[in-house]
């Protein structure tokens, strides 16, 4: 399947050209954005520099269907040595933003193969640490999809007052509240021309005529 990569790649590999498929990760933490990879070295594109993490650093499989259902992944980053761990620790980390790439580098020049495209974005939700001996130790963070935003309440209440905070003066929803309990009066089909209804007290042709109002 070759959504999600470049068509440069997808030649490469018709070729049989050494390559390697490499993920790169975009965090938006309050304290900078953080750029890693799970390969080694240093590469650019958009404008910034993403660094090299290795083995150290690992992503769940994404998911996806044909439903808007939304997926979660896990980030992994392991081998924090203490300060690095402490930092993470005090870094206010839910709901910061994160943007995943699929890339692809030549094996055997070490370059990077045209530009990674987005396969994946949404914010951070849980950070779990794992504390082990020496350099073992590790951090995992739960991100959900922006899909997870269709399944949260965005609190707007629809009322009169909640469209005055956001467009002063407009009055579309003025009298929503009192429609809810509204009575509704038929006039009758002989009504004469002082609104009294006929006999059957249906007249389908002449408007209902809400109480109140």
């Amino acid at each position: 399947m070759s959504r999600g990569i470049d068509s440069a790649v997808t030649t490469d590999v018709s070729t049989e050209r050494h390559i390697r498929l490499v993920s790169f990760v975009a965090l938006e933490l309050d304290s900078g954005t953080v750029y890693l990879h799970d390969s080694i070295g240093t590469f650019s594109f958009g404008g910034n520099d993403y660094l090299g993490v290795g083995d150290f650093g690992g992503i769940s499989t994404i998911e996806e269907n044909q439903q808007m259902s939304a997926y979660e992944i896990t980030l992994v980053l392991s081998g924090l040595d203490a300060d690095l761990l402490d930092e993470a620790l005090n870094q206010n980390y839910q709901g910061r933003p994160v943007t995943i790439y699929l890339g692809a580098i030549d094996l055997d020049t070490g370059a990077l193969l045209a530009t990674p495209n987005e396969i994946w974005s949404g914010v951070t939700d849980i950070a779990r640490i794992a504390l082990g001996a020496g350099n073992e130790n590790a951090i995992e963070i739960t991100c959900e999809s922006d899909f997870a935003k269709l399944e949260k309440i965005n609190g707007r209440t629809f009322s009169d007052a909640d469209l005055q905070a956001e467009y002063s003066g407009d009055t579309f929803l003025q009298y929503l509240a009192a429609m809810e309990d509204a009575k509704v009066v038929w006039r009758g089909e002989n009504a004469n021309k002082f609104g009294k209804p006929g006999r059957d007290g249906n007249d389908p042709r002449i408007a209902p005529k809400f109480m109140g109002f």
